[in-house]
């Protein structure tokens, strides 16, 4: 997650003597002494439901994650704040929110080129992820990257798997396809979907 964006909640308040507001906090860490917080930078619109329940929505701004640091990442936890008419009701964990440092592959290099039929070709590349402290991506070590490979117009498919070292970096061998075609680096390890390279093409011999 990079830059200022919006998390919106929908969620129900129910108390048998009537429900009022009902604020949300997203937090890092514990309740009573958390490492980061969001919260609303409103109040959450509710409509009612029912003498009883009213349903709200609202919306938390990421804004402040600029100002965290790397260990921030991770499971954030929701709590909501809600005031009855005979009482204060807190909940601290209603539910969790996985947040990632956004992840990035450098353009696959594979060489030789061109290959030899029936020899090897040896793909690098490198994967680092966003540091919300303002420094530049750092590596991202200990992860699993698929070298895939393209002929023509078909589909990809993963040849060959490495992991990547404290730097980040990667180091990929495989067998040498059995005519031209396109090599890339992918990364599927973080929620939201894969992480893709740019291609090399490679000329076969």
């Amino acid at each position: 997650m990079t830059g200022n964006q919006e998390l919106t909640a929908d969620y129900t308040a129910t108390d048998p003597s009537g429900t009022a507001a009902a604020d949300l906090v997203l937090y890092h860490g514990s309740y009573d002494r958390p490492t980061g917080m969001l919260t609303e930078p409103s109040r959450p619109v509710c409509t009612p439901l029912s003498a009883t329940a009213q349903r709200c929505t609202a919306t938390l701004s990421t804004h402040d994650l600029l100002r965290l640091g790397a260990a921030d990442a991770g499971t954030w936890h929701l709590a909501v704040v809600a005031d009855s008419a005979t009482g204060h009701v807190e909940d601290h964990d209603i539910a969790t929110v996985t947040m990632v440092r956004k992840a990035h592959l450098n353009t696959v290099d594979v060489t030789p080129e061109p290959v030899t039929k029936g020899g090897r070709i040896t793909a690098t590349g490198t994967l680092t992820h966003d540091d919300w402290d303002g420094t530049a991506p750092s590596g991202y070590a200990g992860r699993t990257v698929k070298l895939q490979f393209c002929k023509g117009t078909s589909s990809w498919t993963t040849v060959a798997t490495g992991t990547t070292d404290t730097g980040g970096r990667v180091r990929i061998g495989a067998p040498a396809p059995s005519g031209n075609g396109r090599y890339r680096l992918a990364y599927t390890g973080d929620p939201g979907g894969p992480i893709l390279s740019g291609t090399d093409g490679v000329t076969v011999r």
